[in-house]
């Protein structure tokens, strides 16, 4: 699978994962939010056509993580070799009561051990990530905005959150030392306990 690069940069050891992206525009805007805050490495599940000339034109000057995106079927996929999910929505979910802002979540995010991964998940454009996708991230990121209408576009969540993280990145936290458990054992515990 994807071996994470040599961890000079905090920033990229750090996945933006779009699940099932409609809008190739969308695509494209979120690659410029990224290049625009250091990030460079982009995981798409089950996107629309992610090189199309919408996608090019929005992704001004940032082509270069367009087409080194990695593609997947699954989120489960996307997510392998990760120590730390975060996931992003607005709504509020039964179960799912504890929300971070994006600047509390690049702190989280950029405390993971050196030889760690983190992801940053953002989901579909008309309904975000569904409850089990939900359930695959350890940490929910909620972006305070006006009660009236707290659905950010797409690429504006991108944006705000690569913000907050290249702000942390500047003075990164004092990172542990300490051996990250990967993606797979965690959901691994989660299937013990709920047979068990």
């Amino acid at each position: 699978m994807d071996q994470p690069p040599e961890p000079t940069n905090p920033l990229d050891r750090i996945r933006v994962v779009l699940v099932q992206p409609k809008q190739p525009g969308n695509i494209g805007s979120g690659c410029r939010a990224m290049k625009n805050f250091g990030l460079s490495r982009l995981y798409l599940v089950n996107p629309s056509d992610h090189t199309s000339g919408e996608a090019r034109q929005m992704a001004h000057g940032s082509g270069d993580i367009l087409y080194s995106a990695t593609v997947f079927q699954t989120l489960e996929e996307a997510l392998h070799g990760v120590s730390l999910t975060v996931g992003t929505s607005h709504r509020t979910r039964r179960n799912f009561d504890l929300f971070y802002g994006p600047s509390e979540i690049a702190q989280k995010l950029l405390s993971i051990p050196q030889n760690g991964e983190a992801a940053l998940v953002f989901g579909r454009e008309e309904a975000g990530l569904t409850n089990d996708e939900i359930k695959l991230c350890q940490i929910i990121s909620r972006i305070p905005s006006a009660v009236k209408y707290p659905s950010l576009n797409l690429s504006q969540a991108v944006l705000i959150h690569g913000y907050e993280l290249y702000r942390a990145a500047e003075s990164p936290p004092e990172i542990p030392r300490l051996e990250p458990a990967p993606f797979q054992a965690i959901e691994s515990m989660y299937t013990h306990i709920d047979t068990t």
